[in-house]
């Protein structure tokens, strides 16, 4: 049965019950856990099997670390006379089985509202400002960092806190019915479409091939719940006969356009972020964000339409937004100095799609004033035979807006140098090591403003590292 401490989430016997494992002796967890350099003491050690490592092989190094127990696809033979364990058929599929318990049991004994995120790009951003938003009206769980895809829902779903009110959680895809899976069992009282763009178009025959599967995340919204749209989109109008299609009778919009329920009236830059002045549903709030860049403004009008979607205190969410700090790599500003002078380095290094690669070079724009702007650009992946055309259209843009100085890295990143054809100065180089052992720092002036953004496979965060490490006051 069921522990009544609240200190632990899980015991042997109700996971026995879901899973139809069986336990080594009874025990008793505080959290679920798939990383063994991340186990903490008192967790559940999932001992999953990839493509390139077995979680059973990393066993000891979560006893050692104080699991309370495994859980092992066969007995696993250990030394260790505290090792607990509960033997599974299969540990990715019980993974399923426990998230899927964990949402009915926090829906039932808790009353927990669950939020569900999807979308090209800021999908993390904006669960982090859900979050913020959501824990000044009641206690709220938020998915970790950026585990959205296949395994990391499940396994946010699995370690949702007891008693929460709230419950936030990203969903991501590179395919068709990843979605539509993972709605299902998020089962989402609030879903939200951030927005439509050329991510991982490589696997996808068209934009409207990622516009249908993006939609699959109103499969598992329940029948009394709300879709969160942003009206600004070119399919904002087959978006809505979508979700329409599939009986969703609650659709809030958002966006610049003035006939969205939430739009934005103004905004104003400051140092650390952006005022902002949004009109929902004939009602101006007034309120920061740390984040800089129109698509982050968008991203915080979703969290307007949220809190008045579920009847919560608009302005205490609100107000909470200015303390969520920019997440790593998703354009955080470091200061740095060339030669003795403040300089500014946009770390967007996490990920990049030609959608979000625009808006950064906007901020970017906004961000330098009369400074000078300068971008350094690693491939864009999962593109596909769009690869080519889609660098271009970022050299394009890059022209229009007048960046002063241009540093490509990557094999596809080549025809961005390649377009720009002198009309803008760049240099390309096929590596991150390569651009480094040019100390390209002496190109650089006093007062530059320096976006670093590329696909995650890119290791474009080494660049923010070593301009960090090299640009100091003397």
């Amino acid at each position: 049965m069921e522990t009544l401490n609240d200190k632990y989430l899980w015991n042997s016997d109700l996971l026995e019950t879901i899973t139809e494992g069986t336990s080594s002796r009874y025990w008793e967890c505080k959290r679920i856990e798939i990383d063994s350099r991340k186990v903490k003491k008192g967790d559940l050690f999932l001992a999953l099997k990839g493509k390139n490592f077995d979680g059973h092989d990393f066993i000891l190094d979560s006893i050692r670390s104080g699991a309370s127990a495994a859980m092992v696809k066969t007995d696993f033979k250990v030394k260790n006379k505290k090792f607990y364990n509960i033997v599974v058929k299969d540990v990715l599929k019980s993974l399923f089985l426990i998230a899927k318990e964990s949402r009915k049991r926090a829906e039932k004994l808790y009353n927990t509202r669950f939020i569900a995120i999807t979308g090209s790009s800021g999908k993390t951003s904006t669960k982090e400002m859900m979050k913020a938003a959501f824990s000044a009206i009641g206690k709220t769980y938020a998915s970790p960092g950026s585990y959205n895809n296949h395994i990391g829902v499940p396994y946010s779903l699995a370690n949702i806190y007891k008693n929460s009110d709230f419950g936030v959680f990203e969903i991501g895809m590179n395919k068709l019915n990843e979605v539509k899976n993972l709605s299902l069992l998020v089962n989402p009282h609030l879903a939200l479409i951030t927005n439509i763009a050329e991510a991982h178009i490589g696997n996808f025959h068209s934009l409207e091939d990622i516009m249908i599967a993006k939609t699959e995340i109103f499969q598992g919204l329940r029948a009394d719940g709300y879709a969160i749209i942003n009206r600004d989109l070119t399919f904002y109008e087959k978006i809505k006969s979508i979700a329409s299609k599939v009986g969703i009778r609650n659709l809030v919009t958002f966006g610049t356009n003035k006939k969205s329920d939430v739009y934005l009236k103004s905004r104003r830059l400051i140092k650390e972020g952006q005022i902002l002045v949004v009109n929902a549903f004939g009602k101006d709030y007034e309120y920061k964000i740390r984040f800089n860049g129109l698509h982050q403004v968008l991203n915080s009008l979703s969290v307007l339409a949220a809190l008045i979607a579920f009847e919560c205190d608009p302005d205490k969410g609100l107000k909470a937004l200015y303390s969520v700090p920019v997440p790593s790599g998703r354009g955080i500003k470091h200061y740095i100095y060339i030669k003795n002078q403040e300089s500014v380095v946009i770390d967007d290094s996490y990920n990049a799609n030609p959608s979000s690669m625009e808006a950064s070079i906007k901020a970017l724009k906004e961000m330098s004033g009369k400074n000078r702007s300068i971008i350094i650009i690693g491939d864009m992946k999962e593109l596909g035979k769009f690869s080519k055309p889609l660098h271009e259209r970022i050299a394009d843009f890059i022209i229009r807006f007048k960046i002063d100085l241009v540093f490509c890295v990557g094999a596809e990143s080549r025809a961005v140098h390649k377009k720009l054809n002198y009309k803008t100065k760049s240099y390309w180089f096929k590596n991150v090591s390569d651009l480094q052992t040019i100390d390209f720092i002496n190109i650089l002036l006093p007062g530059d403003y320096i976006l670093i953004k590329g696909s995650r496979i890119m290791e474009m965060e080494k660049l923010v590292k070593y301009l960090i490490k090299n640009c100091v006051k003397r």
